[in-house]
């Protein structure tokens, strides 16, 4: 009997294509894993009583989260505050993980149509209302024009000096100009004025805010777990590691529900569900601010050189600007204003 004969398999020459796996910032996760890393971060400030980045000097009354059905236009993270006067402040943030700042950046033009919004408000012109962006990394355009042209924009009077301080060659940088112009340009496809004093006035209440939770020994993770030590109780301070990222979890969860957070409430989900205790420390911000006043006044008292020695400019400049630490004497150091110092 023949012997059937068997088809031989002929291997194909394509190449096998392997299923394409997206990283993990690009399924979606982490926009709101950083976004509750931002509004974790807010906690901790409410939680230890000190300022919140963004609004200098103001103490937190209320976090709200996913705001946008509420009014308000930059709506991922809300704080509201109490400046040291007694007013009121508020900061709305927007969370994104990477932003451009170019022409080409839809989100970026997506923040200023919300910016426009939330200008429309009344209260924008009564009441401190700060605008934010949190971005997860940062550039050397955002911290060379960027942050620059946000800087001045505060520091100039007006509309019209600020725009003839960008124009001027050789005095801003090309990148500055850009990003005004990149700015002014998704004004007008908001359908917003874009005149000097509205660009001015915008950008002046504009924060670009960095929280890089993600390098390999991020100072901002550093920096987030040191907070939690300090607002537990002492005898609680090694449960920091675990205080971050159940507040982490919180702000998540409130954010998915569109809630809002007092310092109440979080302190008693905290102790009811986890156990975790509170010191309330004392503000000392009024305190500081009168040790600085103090040691100005006393540096104002001294002279550039003692008994013919000179003290560095540069250094005496330092001396003025860094924060005063606890320690128990002043040292100023001084080099012979000559190579024969007279005494």
């Amino acid at each position: 009997m023949p012997r059937k004969k068997t088809a031989r398999r002929v291997a194909s020459k394509k190449p096998i294509s392997l299923p394409q796996v997206a990283p993990p910032a690009a399924t979606g996760n982490a926009g709101p894993q950083f976004e509750a890393k931002v509004g974790a971060f807010y906690l901790l400030s409410l939680l230890s009583g000190s300022e919140p980045r963004g609004l200098p000097g103001a103490t937190i009354r209320t976090i709200e989260f996913q705001q946008r059905g509420s009014g308000r236009p930059l709506d991922d993270v809300i704080v509201y505050g109490t400046n040291a006067d007694g007013s009121d402040a508020v900061l709305e943030i927007q969370a994104k993980r990477t932003l451009t700042f170019t022409a080409s950046d839809t989100e970026f033009a997506d923040i200023v149509l919300r910016m426009w919004e939330a200008a429309q408000k009344p209260e924008f012109e009564t009441i401190r209302y700060e605008l934010a962006v949190a971005i997860a990394r940062t550039t050397t355009r955002v911290d060379h024009a960027c942050q620059e042209v946000l800087h001045w924009a505060r520091q100039l009077p007006d509309g019209a000096t600020y725009v003839k301080h960008i124009k001027r060659k050789k005095f801003a940088s090309d990148g500055m100009r850009d990003f005004v112009d990149v700015f002014r340009a998704n004004l007008a496809t908001a359908s917003a004025p874009t005149d000097d004093e509205t660009v001015w006035r915008l950008l002046r209440r504009f924060q670009i805010l960095v929280f890089d939770f993600e390098s390999p020994g991020s100072d901002y993770e550093h920096r987030a777990r040191e907070r939690a030590r300090l607002v537990l109780a002492t005898e609680q301070a090694k449960r920091a590691l675990d205080l971050w990222p159940v507040l982490i979890g919180h702000a998540g969860a409130c954010a998915r529900a569109g809630g809002a957070l007092d310092r109440p409430a979080i302190v008693t989900s905290l102790k009811t569900q986890h156990g975790f205790r509170f010191d309330r420390r004392p503000d000392l911000r009024t305190v500081e601010v009168r040790l600085s006043e103090a040691a100005n006044l006393a540096l104002d008292e001294l002279k550039d050189e003692v008994r013919g020695s000179g003290l560095p400019v540069r250094n005496w400049s330092i001396a003025r600007t860094r924060p005063l630490s606890c320690s128990a004497c002043c040292t100023l150091w001084a080099r012979p204003a000559s190579a024969s110092p007279r005494f």
